[in-house]
């Protein structure tokens, strides 16, 4: 199988290299509160904090595989997806250009268009 890291805010750049170093291939991003066993991911206010370990991960060719939604409790139910591209995604895919960033279970018109028109990297 392929192994992969769930992503939390202690997530740090020598975590991302000893999982490296020991198989994982990749990392899963769940929002904190999104899904089910989400309570520890990251919250969108925190994902900022995380750019030293998102460079380390494009540094070892580690994708981040994101369950892209919003959990601000004022969003509509149907606009999660597309508000989290606008406010986390883009900035996250223009942040750290060599990052290979997956957007899992796309369900939104807004997140197919990024996709498809976003750099070599991501999809």
């Amino acid at each position: 199988p392929l192994m992969t890291l769930y992503l939390t805010k202690e997530t740090t750049p020598d975590v991302i290299k000893q999982a490296s170093a020991a198989g994982i291939t990749a990392v899963k991003w769940y929002p904190a509160g999104a899904t089910t066993n989400s309570q520890f991911g990251v919250k969108e206010t925190e994902f900022p904090n995380l750019f030293p370990t998102f460079r380390a991960m494009a540094e070892v060719g580690m994708p981040l595989l994101c369950h892209g939604e919003t959990t601000d409790p004022e969003a509509d139910m149907f606009d999660r997806e597309a508000l989290w591209v606008r406010t986390v995604l883009k900035p996250l895919v223009d942040g750290v250009p060599e990052l290979k960033v997956v957007m899992e279970h796309v369900t939104t018109t807004e997140g197919v268009e990024f996709v498809s028109q976003a750099r070599d990297g991501v999809a």
